[in-house]
């Protein structure tokens, strides 16, 4: 528990210097992050290693000795982690951000967020096992199991997404005018629900579903209080952009490539005969490499959503909402290249420039 001991001082010495909030948040951010992604740097890596186990075994007809336990124990030993992390920086950040902070539904939401994500590794554990022992006898039964899971992730997130963060229903006048909205742009959604973030009052809109019974979008209760229509219109339209253009699905697709190929080519390199401690060393580029993966794609199709939401909307509408959108969140508008990466999306003041620039009236 030193890591938080050490953030939470370092957050507190930030707060009493000099400096805009938003300077503060983004310093305060970066050394959390920088002390936290080690861990499931190491996580990544173990997951890499025992799928390229796991087709060693196969190829010697062996459906190997992996065990969920451990990965269980990671994810838990993570989640105390964060817990920790949450108590030492959590306040800071809320008075910088000028709002209360209670540290009981905090910790609550992240037990709630820590379970529900769990679940998906878990089915996957769970079932590795059988079908390792059945791929030494049917070649493709693997990549089927792995297409089959890939499709039930992506189906189940949006229910994943409604148990794990704490919503409820609009008010029936402003949902039917966004639901509207949407089947004006071609969309048809579940439903449009408010995001509760609680005393924390974040800004936030996301949207999650590819089959429209099962497809929802939230917008969190700040924006929907600060937003004027226009400005609302013009977030739940990016939001639209993402569906339309199957976002989610590139996302995911993303993600399993590059699980995949850095699967495939450390089973390769240990097939051939590369020595355990250099491979297990090689494991480590997985976490950079999918978040370069990520991040690149992210920032496209964040780039295409604005532009979208700018030509059905208004660019003045769609830069009016996220300059609410950074205020609210305290958020530093000039950032970096990697941080963007990082953070899977273009920095607030290269999209607010872009907008001004004309760029959002460019065909997406």
């Amino acid at each position: 528990m030193l890591l938080p001991v050490a953030l939470g001082w370092y957050a507190r010495r930030v707060e009493r210097g000099e400096g805009p909030a938003e300077e503060k948040m983004h310093r305060i951010q970066r050394a959390s992050i920088a002390g936290t992604l080690p861990f499931p740097a190491l996580c990544a890596a173990a997951v890499v290693e025992l799928k390229a186990e796991g087709l060693i075994h196969l190829r010697h007809g062996d459906h190997g000795t992996q065990s969920p336990v451990l990965a269980v124990l990671l994810f838990v030993v993570f989640a105390i982690e964060l817990a920790g992390l949450l108590a030492a920086v959590q306040p800071v950040r809320a008075r910088l951000r000028g709002v209360e902070w209670r540290p009981g539904q905090a910790l609550s939401r992240l037990l709630r967020l820590s379970a529900v994500m769990m679940l998906p590794g878990l089915l996957w554990l769970a079932a590795l096992r059988p079908i390792m022992w059945l791929s030494a006898r049917l070649p493709m039964a693997f990549a089927a199991f792995l297409g089959l899971w890939t499709v039930l992730f992506v189906l189940i997130s949006p229910l994943m997404m409604r148990l794990a963060l704490k919503t409820r229903r609009m008010d029936p006048e402003r949902r039917e005018r966004l639901l509207a909205l949407c089947r004006e742009q071609g969309v048809r959604i579940a439903d449009v629900r408010v995001l509760d973030t609680g005393a924390e009052r974040l800004g936030n809109a996301m949207a999650s579903g590819v089959l429209p019974r099962w497809r929802y979008v939230l917008i969190s209760d700040r924006l929907l209080d600060e937003l004027d229509s226009e400005e609302l219109a013009a977030v739940l339209s990016h939001e639209v952009a993402h569906i339309r253009k199957k976002h989610q699905l590139i996302k995911v697709g993303c993600y399993i490539g590059s699980i995949a190929v850095l699967t495939l080519a450390l089973a390769g390199l240990r097939a051939a005969g590369l020595p355990h401690a250099v491979t297990s060393t090689l494991s480590l580029l997985a976490v950079p490499a999918i978040f370069l993966v990520q991040g690149l794609a992210g920032i496209r199709m964040e780039r295409a959503a604005d532009d979208y939401a700018a030509r059905t909307i208004s660019k003045e509408a769609l830069r009016g909402g996220l300059e609410k959108l950074a205020k609210a969140n305290a958020t530093r508008h000039r950032t970096g290249r990697l941080w963007n990466v990082f953070q899977q999306h273009p920095g607030m003041d290269q999209r607010l420039r872009r907008l001004s620039a004309g760029s959002g009236a460019a065909a997406s």
